[in-house]
This record gives C-alpha cells, sequence and structure tokens, in this order.
C-alpha cells in the first residue's frame, strides 16, 4: 500500500484539474455562443497552460510508476531475503533442537539409570535393615524365652542367654525412658540380679511396676517379686515381706501357668525372709499353705516350688530342734521326688537327702548317716567330702571309724574323714 499511494495522489489531482476546466467552460459558454470576445483568447491561452499542467502532471504520474516499479523489485528482493533468513534459523533452530534433543535424552536416560541405581541400592539397604531388625528380633526372642524359662529369682545358667539378655539390657539403657518396653525393663531386671546390684534391681523393679502394673499380671508379679528380692538382699526384711505379701494377696487365685509358678515362688521367698525374721512357725504356716495349693501339681516349676519349700519346712523344724519332724519331712521329700528327672527338682531332693544325713549326725547315729550319704551319692553321682567335712552337723560323727571308713571308700581324703 505504501508503495501506490504516489499514483494515487496524482490521479486525483488531474481528475480534480479536468474539474476545475470543464467548470471553466460551462461558465464561459454564454458570451461564446454569437461571436468572439477578447476574453476568448485568455480563454485559449489558459486551456494551453492546462495542457500544459496535465502534461506536466502525466510525466510525473509516468515517473511516479516508474519509481514504483523499482520499489516493488527492491521489495520483492527484500521479501525473497527475509523468507531466506527465516528458513535459515528454523534450519538452524531444527539442528540445535535435534542436538540438544538428543542430548537431553541422553541425559534424561543418564539420570534414569542413577536413579534406578539410587533405588537399587536403597532397597538393598532395607533388605539389609530387615535383616539385622530379623536378627535383633530373633535375639530378643531368645532372650526372651530364656528368661521366660528361668525361675523367678534364678539366674539364666546358658551363656548364650546370658549374653543375649546382657545385649538387650545394652539396648535398653540407650533407649529414651519413655520407650523402654516390659521385655526391656525384664532385661535390665535379670541383668542387675546377675551382676548382684540389688539397689539397681530395687530401682528397675519399682520403674517396672509403676509402669505395667496395670498391664498382663505376669509382669507385675515379676516386678513385685524382684521388688521382694532386692529389699531381702539388702536386708531390708520386712519391706521385702511387705512385697511377697501383696503378690500373695493379689494372684493368689490365679489360674494361669506362669503366674502360678511366680506365685509359689513368691510363697517360698516370703516363708524364707520370715525365717529370717526370725518367725519359723509363720514360715512353716506359708510352706504349708503352698504344698497345699500344689502339692498334686505335675507342672514342673510348682513340683520344683513344692520340693523347695519341703526342704526349707524341714530346715526350720531343725532350726527349732524339732529333729524327728525335720527327718520325717526330708524323708517325704527324697521319697516323693527321688524318682525325679526335673533338674530343679533332683536338685531338691539332693539338698534333702543330705539334710536327712545331718539330722541323724546331730542325733549320732551312724549307720543311718551312712544311708543316707549313700542315697546322696547316688542320686548326684559323688559325694561332697568337702561339704561334709565343713559342716558341724556331723561332728558327734565326724571321729566314729565307721564312717571314716565310709567317707575313705567314696575318695575323701583321711584329712578330709576326720
Amino acid at each position: 500500500m505504501r508503495l501506490t499511494y504516489p499514483l494515487i495522489c496524482y490521479s486525483l489531482s488531474l481528475l480534480l484539474l479536468a474539474l476545475t476546466v470543464g467548470i471553466f467552460q460551462l461558465g464561459g459558454s454564454d458570451d461564446v455562443v454569437g461571436s468572439a470576445s477578447p476574453g476568448d483568447a485568455q480563454i485559449e491561452v489558459s486551456n494551453k497552460e492546462a495542457e500544459g499542467v496535465i502534461d506536466q502532471l502525466r510525466y510525473e504520474r509516468d515517473i511516479a510508476n516508474i519509481r514504483a516499479d523499482v520499489l516493488s523489485q527492491q521489495s520483492s528482493w527484500f521479501e525473497i531475503l527475509i523468507a531466506a533468513f527465516g528458513i535459515l534459523i528454523s534450519v538452524i533452530v531444527i539442528y540445535f533442537a535435534f542436538r540438544f534433543g538428543n542430548a537431553a535424552v541422553a541425559e534424561a536416560k543418564l539420570a534414569a539409570l542413577q536413579a534406578t541405581e539410587t533405588e537399587r541400592q536403597t532397597l538393598l539397604d532395607m533388605v539389609e535393615e530387615a535383616k539385622t531388625k530379623l536378627k535383633e528380633i530373633e535375639d530378643h526372642r531368645s532372650a526372651a524365652e530364656a528368661l521366660a524359662n528361668t525361675p523367678l529369682g534364678e539366674e539364666p545358667k546358658d551363656d548364650e542367654n546370658r549374653q543375649s539378655i546382657r545385649e538387650i539390657a545394652k539396648a535398653a539403657i540407650a533407649k529414651p525412658k519413655a520407650e523402654r518396653t516390659v521385655d526391656d525393663f525384664r532385661a535390665l531386671i535379670v541383668q542387675a540380679v546377675m551382676d548382684k546390684d540389688w539397689p539397681c534391681v530395687l530401682r528397675r523393679a519399682r520403674a517396672m511396676e509403676y509402669l505395667f502394673d496395670e498391664a498382663d499380671p505376669k509382669d507385675a508379679v515379676f516386678a513385685l517379686f524382684y521388688r521382694g528380692v532386692a529389699h531381702s538382699m539388702l536386708e531390708q526384711f520386712h519391706a521385702g515381706l511387705d512385697a511377697y505379701t501383696e503378690l500373695v494377696e493379689r494372684f493368689g487365685e490365679t489360674e494361669d501357668e506362669g503366674t502360678r509358678s511366680a506365685f509359689a515362688a513368691a510363697l517360698v521367698n516370703k516363708g524364707i525372709t520370715l525365717g529370717q525374721l526370725e518367725k519359723p512357725e509363720d514360715e512353716i504356716a506359708v510352706y504349708d499353705d503352698l504344698v497345699r495349693r500344689f502339692g498334686e501339681s505335675e507342672e514342673p516349676a510348682l513340683r520344683e516350688q513344692v520340693a523347695m519349700a519341703l526342704v526349707n519346712k524341714g530346715v526350720a523344724l531343725a532350726r527349732m530342734k524339732k529333729l524327728d519332724d525335720a527327718r520325717l519331712v526330708f524323708e517325704e521329700t527324697a521319697i516323693r521326688f527321688e524318682k525325679s528327672d526335673e533338674t530343679g527338682v533332683r536338685k531338691q531332693v539332693t539338698d534333702a537327702l543330705f539334710n536327712l544325713a545331718c539330722v541323724h549326725a546331730l542325733k549320732g547315729r551312724v549307720a543311718d548317716t551312712i544311708d543316707a550319704l549313700k542315697r546322696l551319692a547316688a542320686q548326684q553321682g559323688f559325694l561332697d567330702c568337702d561339704r561334709i567335712k565343713n559342716d558341724p552337723d556331723f561332728d558327734l560323727v565326724r571321729d566314729r571309724a565307721t564312717f571314716k571308713r565310709y567317707l575313705v571308700s567314696q575318695g575323701c581324703e583321711p584329712d578330709q574323714a576326720s
């Protein structure tokens, strides 16, 4: 549109001039009719001038057309150059798009591989962590089984179980106190028992009792029991008696096997504590209560507690100088459990037979003393010469020739037999 604008202007100028000449001719038509006048020459001059102007305008129009053609050709070349430049830019853009696109794809592939490797490593780490946790759970379960299979008041005898309990206790100490579980407290208490750290046992038992008293009855029994043990070992016998009494009153009617064995152990410890307080009648009454409750039970843990109660009863009677009554109790215990193959029960049978020999020796009955020692040797597979030598209960028979010969026949040295 900018190139044809001069042509339009020249065309409009010519049209305007033609209209002007026509108007002048119309305006002078009345004077022409009839004859020539002096104005005719002037009109003729004006017409000539107008024709000159028109010619000039035509010339300029032609010049403008030529310029327009030149400009139009130049514009076409310019447009071609612009188009070519645009094509070149497009080609460059496409080239670099492909080039950087391939680089981006390669980079994306690399990133994907790295991400995959990272995920793979994460999964491997998770597997290793799971294995570690599984081992911890297995160790924890092993320690829990060791705790469950160990009678209250006794330590685990297996080194592996002892080590497992120590590891759980170590991990429990590293935890915030609020995150410790009941099993953590069990391990912590048993560890302190193994270390004979009775103030620590007392603190941990109280903490366990406070935190888990309303949970599983077994946990409350465990805490109460070891609170009583700690008090007794610290010679706080009245406090220990209170703990055992509370346990008996709260859980005396339970039917749960685990709780029943803990209850029976608490009764035994209560009897022992009463003996330490020099209350033998009350002590014997507690043992009788235990035998009455569990005397016919076939549960190994309860059978062991019954045998222990009978042995302790016999010892209490002997301290009261009721030797015949004590002898009957020891004899009853030996006969009742002599054929048992349970380790804990067999231990009580050997104690009963040894104490039976002591009672006979206190009475000066050499033959009965030797008979009891023979049964003891058969039960445990040997005769403990040092124990016999150091026990004053054998003083009345120690110098008897028959007694000496027997001891020598069992491998005791002459100085041990005299």
